[in-house]
């Protein structure tokens, strides 16, 4: 009695119907596309056939034989009109030989599922001419686009160069970490570009208001208040969308300590969840009111604005010689001191110190807590700084009554 086909042997059958499959979808969407395309639905199809055969031959020399021949065969049947200046659909031939010799070829189901998504994002591209076209008519600019490119290489070419360590006196200098502080000031101010763009002003800085509070206050506060400084007509947004930023601090040093110091965290909520609320409310309150002309029409800057990212990062430089030079005069002894100083550039760092020393045993609970009140102060007063060297004197008294009054409510609770 003749044996059942088993899985192995309707793979290659499996494989050769999808390789028809792709050869079809393609070469409907260019068959709809005739006008512009020398190259129809049979042709594709035929091309996809070819690919699959060869994959399944496993020699290599003869699969690039036949797409070079493939290759030739468009090159001397390709039209030689005006209106025919484009190369998609050759491109897409050599992509369908490939996918098909690739299916010929595997024998690996999840590259299969590989290729089949492929194909798919293929077919979808090529449908989205017009769309495509549009959107880099009348959408996305020139500038926006090489703005883009560039903001690419300084993540993914200029970051990799970069040492990691720390170097010069106190070992201050951290080529790696200013970079990334670099990334997330350009990055947030890039971000927020296209956001207010296709969002509108109001929704889209309220949406990086919350994004950027998540990573870094510092970062934000010095974004809004070059946003404020360039443009007054934004100022009461600016304040409004820096506040916001500022209160995510709150819940976010909460569920850092919740994970870590669960004891810590149950002592300082009573603090950290007033001072969110202020910020919110406080955020509410300068929000209310009718959108000025200014408010609601502000001209648009660059996508990319490095000098001011530049410019942060050596004020953290700046900020983290000076506090080295202190913790070297005066020792381990003064801790709440050296909690301040590491708060200049980071809370979160200080609260993850804090509460590994609490659970370690090596710091109470009450010390603890004095360790991040004194943390968020000293936060607060180097983003007063910088909202008053980075903005506008309005800019800085505004977010220093912000500040004064999240630091107040958190104090009220604990006294509570």
């Amino acid at each position: 009695m003749p044996s059942l086909l088993t899985v192995t042997d309707l793979f290659p059958w499996v494989t050769l119907g999808i390789a028809l499959l792709i050869g079809v979808i393609v070469g409907a969407e260019r068959e709809t596309a005739r006008a512009h395309a020398a190259l129809g639905l049979r042709d594709i199809v035929l091309t996809s056939a070819m690919g699959w055969i060869t994959g399944r031959l496993d020699e290599p020399l003869i699969g690039i034989a036949v797409m070079l021949g493939i290759v030739a065969l468009m090159i001397v049947h390709r039209p030689r009109t005006e209106s025919h200046i484009g190369v998609t659909t050759e491109f897409a031939v050599i992509s369908v030989f490939l996918m098909s010799y690739a299916l010929g070829l595997t024998r690996e189901a999840s590259l299969v599922v590989l290729i089949v998504a492929l194909s798919i994002a293929l077919a979808l591209l090529l449908d989205a001419k017009s769309t495509v076209k549009r959107v880099f008519k009348e959408v996305i600019t020139e500038k926006e686009v090489a703005d883009a490119i560039r903001f690419l290489a300084i993540i993914f070419i200029i970051l990799p160069l970069l040492p990691d360590g720390r170097f010069g006196p106190y070992e201050f200098f951290s080529p790696r970490t200013l970079w990334v502080a670099v990334i997330l000031v350009t990055g947030v101010s890039f971000v927020g570009y296209f956001l207010e763009k296709f969002l509108g002003l109001k929704l889209g800085t309220w949406l990086v208001a919350v994004l950027g509070g998540m990573v870094s206050t510092t970062v934000m506060t010095q974004t809004f208040a070059k946003q404020a400084a360039a443009n007054p007509d934004r100022l009461r947004i600016a304040w409004q969308a820096a506040t916001l930023s500022n209160s995510i601090q709150f819940p976010r040093l909460l569920i850092l300590l919740l994970v870590t110091a669960p004891g810590l965290a149950q002592m300082t909520v009573v603090a950290l969840l007033p001072a969110f609320a202020a910020g919110l409310i406080m955020s509410a309150i300068i929000g209310h009111g009718p959108v000025t002309v200014g408010d609601a029409k502000p001209p648009l800057q660059n996508p990319l604005r490095l000098w001011p990212a530049l410019q942060f990062a050596v004020y953290m430089a700046g900020v983290s010689i000076v506090g080295a030079v202190l913790y070297d005069v005066l020792g381990d002894g003064g801790l709440y001191l050296t909690s301040a100083i590491g708060a200049i550039l980071d809370v979160d760092a200080i609260a993850l110190n804090a509460a590994d020393r609490v659970g370690a045993g090596i710091m109470d609970l009450q010390a603890g807590q004095i360790v991040l009140v004194i943390a968020v102060g000293s936060n607060m007063i180097v983003k007063s700084i910088l909202a008053a060297t980075s903005g506008s004197f309005q800019f800085f008294i505004r977010m220093l009554f912000s500040f004064a009054v999240m630091f107040a409510a958190a104090a009220l609770g604990l006294l509570l």
